[in-house]
This record gives structure tokens, sequence and C-alpha cells, in this order.
């Protein structure tokens, strides 16, 4: 300690070294923030992927169903026609008899 017109100052050394204990908790602290919103965006960024999978499955599946779809629309526009089709040839043989 040195002594200054009556009253003493910590020597300068230590108050450099408390400073940097400041600056190395700030740094620390910050480091830990970063850490943790580093973690935040690994998260997301893990969500966005399985969102997009569920994404592609649900289009997948939503293409097969169609898909059905239109072969039941197919296959009873055809029962339909072959109906229409058999009613017209038996209205024929019975104009014809």
């Amino acid at each position: 300690m040195t002594d200054h017109e009556g009253h003493t100052n910590a020597p300068l050394e230590h108050a450099g070294n408390e400073r940097k204990l400041k600056v190395k908790s700030v740094i620390t602290s910050l480091k830990e923030d970063m850490q943790k919103q580093s973690n935040k965006v690994a998260e997301i960024d893990k969500t966005c992927a399985q969102i997009k999978e569920k994404a592609v499955n649900v289009e997948e599946e939503a293409k097969k169903f169609v898909e059905a779809l239109i072969c039941v629309i197919r296959a009873n526009k055809q029962e339909i026609f072959d109906k229409v089709e058999n009613h017209v040839a038996e209205s024929i043989r019975n104009l014809v008899a």
C-alpha cells in the first residue's frame, strides 16, 4: 500500500487483477450465454428437420390416398359404363324381339 495525502491507495497491480477477474467473469458469462443460444439454435434446427420429414411423409401419404381414390373412381366409372352398355344392349334386344 502506498500513502497518498493522508489516505491509502491500493497498488495498481491489485486493482488490475481485480479488473481482470471481473472481465474474465463477464467473458465466462458471455460464453455460457452464447452456448445456451447455440444449443437453442441446434434444437430449433433439429425441430425444423423433424417437421420437414413429417411434411414429406404427409405428402407421400396424401399422394397414395389420392391415387387410391382415383383408382376407385375409375373402377366405378367403368362399372357405370358397363351397366349402361348392358342396359342399352338389353333395350335394343327387347325392341328387336
